[in-house]
């Protein structure tokens, strides 16, 4: 059964491995609830991807 304290530490554990992974770092202000530091995590996954994105078809147009 989950209780409310397993799901905090769910969304404590991915909130610290999307941080790791992309590794920004955010300085003093930072999320501080579990449901913030999910939304975070959230964000900065999108971000990683569109910059992907962008990378990958500016990387096309110089090469074609």
């Amino acid at each position: 059964k989950w209780s409310s304290e397993k799901f905090s530490d769910l969304l404590e554990s991915i909130y610290y491995s999307f941080f790791t992974i992309i590794t920004v770092g955010q300085g003093t202000p930072s999320p501080t609830s579990a449901l913030t530091k999910f939304f975070s995590s959230i964000e900065l996954l999108i971000g990683a991807i569109l910059i992907t994105a962008f990378t990958a078809t500016l990387f096309r147009k110089i090469t074609k």
